[in-house]
Formats: structure tokens, C-alpha cells, sequence
């Protein structure tokens, strides 16, 4: 397999990108950013959101992590979705979820309340505090109060998870601030995606060697080793440290035969070689390949 030297280096970069964003615990779609548009303009968003099954997908907990750094739950549901106003309305939502045990907890709190819920968490939202009705078994509830100024704390009670879920309900059900929510959720995951892509595109930059396919690489080893077949007897050129930032530049063409030893970072793209040839290596995660899947002019290791 000769190397390809006219290979287009960022042509590869970004199909290690797309192949990346493929992977079931990234996205499972390679063209997420035209998801994404699509999402943009949408007036309920996709099942892609959520998943079709009770398991949530990857981006959808990545999301709600990404709530839960920001330690401002309630400013969340304050900006984006629209509460239950007034004692009716919310005495009716209480019922039609079977929660009415907890009515009598209403008559502590002022008739101004600001009232979120979801299942099986039920929020009650109130200057100058957060009054949560949270389920903690099967019909029994219990009332905990915290201070708006205890953010963090506030954060965790709540949940990432539960503040998705109401955008998500705001959205889908169209509700007065569906279209905040809409640009909320696809900000936060322009922002997941191009963190995803960054972290690809430096993994990508720092291989010394990618598939002709530009899916898969070889990550930057300890040792690399390049056996040099047209010279007699073979020859074996080691390299290391600085030496390896030569093959970041111009990378080695990983080959589909390329195994790994198991259980060891040792990876082998070679012809028939012999323990002898691994033993040479050294210690050390190692990548042994050989003269015809490297570029041209290789340099002299410099010890």
C-alpha cells in the first residue's frame, strides 16, 4: 500500500470530525450542525432531542450537565418558561397529575406564585424563595424551601435533568416562550458541538498517522518505530519526543491491517515482523510501521 502523498489533510481532518459526531455516545449523526439548523427553525423539536426510548441519548445528558454548571436554575425557568399562574390554575394542574395531596401545602404560600411542573418533580417558584414539591416515593411529597441567593445548592436540588424537561414541555407543547426555549436549547447545543469538534480536530492534529478514510487514527505514542525494508539487513529507525512533532505534520498512512496488542499500547502495521523487531523497540506505548506507509524524506532520529 504506497503512501498517499496527495492526500488533503484537512479533507481528513474533518471526516475524523463527522465520524466522531457518528459515534451512538456523541451524537449518532455525522451532520449534527444541519440537525442543528433544521432545529433552529422548527416549531416542535425532534425525537433526536430525547431519544425514542426511556434511555435518554448522550447529547441530551451532556445538555443537562451543561445546566448544572451554570448553577442558575431558577433564572433558567424564570427566562424560558411559562409558570402556572394563580392558585386555580395551579389546584387544577395538581389534580390532573393526582398530586392534590399536596393542596393544603398552598394555603402557607402567597397567592403570587410562579408554578412549574413536571413529573415526577413538581415545582413551585416564589419571590424571595423556591418552594420545591418534590415526590419522593409513589404519592408522598414532601416540602422543602431554599433561599434564591443559595444558587448552587438551589442547582442541585433541581437538577439538570428536570429544567431540560421543561424547556423541552415549553417547546414541544408550544407555549407562550417556546421560541426562547427553542434558541435556549439550540445555543446550548452549538456549544456542546463545538466542543465535541475541538476536541476532535486536537486529537486529529496530534495523530501521527490516519487511515486513508480519515476515520481512524494513531494516536501520539512514546515511541515510534519505522522499518526501513530497502535497506539489507532491515533497519530499524526509532523515534520520540521531538522527533514525533515531524509525523504530526506529515502523518503516516494507518493501514487496515494495523492490530494492537491486546491489553498493551503497542500497535503493529507491519510485514511480517518477529519478536525480535518488537523486543527492539523498547519500553513505552509503541507504534512499529513500516518504510512504504511513511512520507517521503523521513528524518534521521536525532539519538
Amino acid at each position: 500500500m504506497p503512501y498517499f502523498e496527495n492526500y488533503n489533510y484537512q479533507e481528513l481532518r474533518e471526516k475524523f470530525v463527522r465520524n466522531r459526531f457518528a459515534e451512538k455516545q456523541i451524537y449518532a449523526n455525522p451532520d449534527i450542525e444541519d440537525f442543528l439548523q433544521e432545529q433552529r427553525l422548527a416549531d416542535k423539536p425532534f425525537d433526536e432531542w430525547i431519544g425514542v426510548s426511556e434511555e435518554p441519548v448522550e447529547f441530551w445528558l451532556r445538555l443537562a450537565e451543561r445546566i448544572e454548571k451554570r448553577n442558575d436554575a431558577a433564572t433558567i425557568l424564570r427566562q424560558h418558561t411559562t409558570p402556572f399562574l394563580g392558585l386555580s390554575t395551579v389546584t387544577e394542574a395538581l389534580n390532573e397529575v393526582g398530586a392534590e395531596i399536596i393542596l393544603p401545602l398552598l394555603d402557607f404560600l402567597s397567592s403570587d406564585i410562579e408554578f412549574y411542573i413536571t413529573m415526577p418533580t413538581l415545582w413551585i417558584a416564589q419571590e424571595p424563595s423556591i418552594v420545591l414539591v418534590r415526590e419522593i416515593s409513589a404519592g408522598v411529597q414532601a416540602l422543602e424551601i431554599y433561599c434564591l441567593d443559595d444558587a448552587p445548592e438551589l442547582s442541585n436540588k433541581i437538577g439538570g435533568h428536570t429544567v431540560l424537561e421543561l424547556l423541552y414541555e415549553e417547546w414541544e407543547n408550544k407555549s407562550p416562550r417556546w421560541k426562547e426555549v427553542r434558541r435556549f436549547l439550540c445555543d446550548l447545543l452549538a456549544e456542546d458541538i463545538v466542543d465535541i469538534r475541538t476536541q476532535a480536530e486536537m486529537e486529529f492534529d496530534n495523530a501521527i498517522a490516519v487511515s486513508e478514510d480519515g476515520t481512524k487514527i494513531v494516536e501520539l505514542p512514546q515511541i515510534l518505530t519505522v522499518v526501513l525494508w530497502n535497506l539489507k539487513p532491515i533497519t530499524l529507525r526509532h523515534y520520540c519526543g521531538e522527533d514525533l512533532k515531524f509525523f504530526q505534520k506529515n502523518k503516516i498512512l494507518r493501514s487496515r491491517k494495523m492490530i494492537r496488542e491486546s491489553g498493551q499500547n503497542h500497535f503493529f502495521d507491519y510485514r511480517d515482523l518477529d519478536l525480535q523487531v518488537y523486543l527492539e523497540t523498547g519500553g513505552g506505548a509503541s507504534f512499529i510501521t513500516h518504510q512504504e506507509l511513511c512520507p517521503p524524506n523521513l528524518p534521521e532520529p536525532s539519538k
